[in-house]
């Protein structure tokens, strides 16, 4: 590699990405989906503890290199039976890594296979949990043939000697590992053993990194309403909240319904809610008679959700006539309207309207009375993932004081998502905004924006530098040539990637890499090398870039 780096800079090979030169920084790599082991190893009085990517054939080590991420979808209630009790009351929340092989999730066990037959009496070793450092609980746990639970470890009672798994050596073994709440988690283990001589052994303590998702829920049938929620002893905009209340069911229950808030919620428009705005001039503020508009209908319909707005939890005589449900902003690829149809052959009660991304200043507020409960139709312009920020305010009657309430954005995936679209709900929670999500966001500070994070297959919430392009120097039929290598996520149908050369950066004539040198596919993601139309020994400098174009 130094050889060819040193020829590089004698070439005056140059690279840029997307216009940004990116430094090589410290490697943080996440694993969120196959299957990785805990290597365990005893050789020449050393004991070692590492992490081990076995489908990528990657070792860590030390294990902090790698952060082990416990996606949104292992997410499950902690069953009723008393026998589950250690994970928690029944009902509330945990996070599951199950010991069975489950698409869409990590797969992780122990390793003991290096550890030599007969090395250790009766061939096991110990691994004993020394601290745990997270926002929730930790349990590992087997189950035996009927499924009931076998608990190794767990630190809802507090660690002690007891939390610790007796591992066979030479083998692989998994087990369940749970998590009692979301965000970031540092596990530390320490194993020991006897050895066949009869003197005891022990290793220091190691480090692993884990991440655990937040939950997500997808309305996509439900009846559901945006409720106004009054807090009067918060402050300021605190006092007066907009939060979801839907049912479970398709049944509109007044007593079967759960309450939440935005962080974890998308509103899902699915197939039936794709329409044609009607030739009918009462709805030409929806668009061109004829062209699709997507709709969340006002009457309800078992196959999309059925949104309302409901101000019935407001006692009575705590405002001075109607709240105000506004319409603050709307980011998404198209525009957005909510009307309500009186009656067959009347025009339409137009409320909300927000075309190329500004709100109408007179379609952006409905009038609930307080203790009512109202539906109207949600339309959206086009496919795709939209925020929605909405907020209720009212005059108290106590004092005639005007509160303005909090400005809670909701998300909306109206089906089908883009490719970049869906890699941004896959990577960030619902309400997440578009500073954080948007291409040229860059939410780890790892001086690669998202859409670049997004070409090379990386995660855009851990600090990455994996799967940078770079340049090389290849053969053909004896002469060498400068290259551009770079690694192309195979979703990513919506980008364009233009690998591109010169001869100076003065003013520079860019011309396309046409030549394909090499193509190698590794699941999701392939590598391509690119090389130039010049001889290396025909050219002083070249300098090479690599544009990326994201088609919205």
């Amino acid at each position: 590699m130094k050889s060819i780096q040193n020829s590089l800079r004698r070439a005056g090979l140059f690279f840029a990405a997307a216009q940004t030169v990116l430094a090589l920084h410290a490697q943080t790599n996440s694993l969120a989906t196959g299957e990785a082991v805990i290597g365990v190893n005893y050789n020449s009085g050393q004991w070692t503890l590492n992490l081990r990517d076995t489908l990528g054939g990657v070792t860590y080590s030390p294990a902090t290199n790698l952060l082990l991420w416990v996606e949104a979808n292992a997410h499950s209630l902690v069953p009723t039976n008393a026998g589950w009790a250690f994970l928690g009351a029944a009902g509330t929340n945990v996070w599951i890594v199950p010991k069975t092989k489950t698409v869409n999730l990590l797969h992780l066990g122990f390793d003991t296979t290096k550890i030599t037959n007969g090395l250790f009496t009766g061939n096991q070793v110990k691994l004993t949990l020394q601290s745990v450092s997270g926002p929730g609980d930790f349990s590992l746990y087997d189950t035996d043939a009927n499924g009931n639970p076998i608990v190794l470890m767990n630190t809802r009672d507090g660690l002690s000697a007891a939390d610790e798994v007796t591992l066979p050596t030479g083998t692989n073994q998994f087990f369940n590992w749970a998590f009692s709440a979301p965000g970031d988690y540092v596990l530390s283990f320490a194993t020991s053993g006897t050895l066949a001589g009869g003197s005891g052994v022990s290793s220091g303590t190691v480090d692993f990194l884990f991440h655990v998702q937040d939950q997500v829920f997808y309305l996509t049938f439900q009846h559901m309403d945006f409720r106004a929620d009054y807090e009067p002893d918060s402050d300021g905009t605190n006092r007066l909240n907009t939060l979801v209340r839907y049912n479970v069911s398709y049944q509109v229950d007044p007593n079967g319904y759960i309450v939440t808030t935005n962080k974890y919620l998308y509103i899902v428009g699915g197939s039936d809610a794709r329409l044609t705005i009607p030739n009918n001039p009462y709805y030409t503020f929806l668009g061109q008679p004829g062209s699709p508009v997507w709709i969340l209908p006002q009457t309800q319909i078992i196959t999309l959700p059925y949104v309302g707005i409901s101000t019935e939890e407001i006692p009575p005589g705590v405002f001075n006539g109607p709240l105000r449900f506004e319409l603050v902003s709307v980011d998404g690829p198209g525009n957005f309207f909510a009307w309500a149809n009186p009656g067959v052959g009347q025009p339409p009660i137009i409320k909300f309207i927000c075309t190329n991304g500004v709100v109408s200043p007179d379609y952006n507020v409905m009038t609930p009375l307080t203790g009512s409960h109202e539906h109207y139709n949600w339309a959206f312009s086009t496919n795709g993932l939209y925020r929605v920020t909405f907020r209720y305010s009212g005059q108290l009657a106590a004092d005639g004081t005007y509160i303005t309430g909090r400005d809670v954005t909701w998300a909306f995936e109206i089906l089908p998502l883009r490719p970049y679209e869906q890699w941004v709900s896959t990577n960030w929670l619902p309400a997440t905004p578009s500073t954080i999500v948007g291409p040229a966001a860059d939410p780890d500070a790892d001086s690669i924006k998202n859409v670049l994070e997004y070409a090379f297959g990386n995660n855009p919430n851990v600090a990455l530098q994996t799967n940078l392009p770079s340049c090389v120097i290849v053969s053909t039929n004896g002469t060498s040539y400068g290259a551009l290598r770079y690694v192309q996520n195979s979703f990513a149908t919506d980008l364009n990637f233009l690998p591109v050369g010169a001869g100076n950066l003065t003013s520079p004539a860019w011309l396309n890499l046409a030549n394909l040198f090499s193509v190698v596919t590794n699941g999701g993601l392939q590598t391509v090398i690119m090389r130039d139309d010049l001889p290396l020994n025909t050219a002083a400098n070249r300098f090479y870039k690599l544009n990326i174009q994201l088609n919205q």
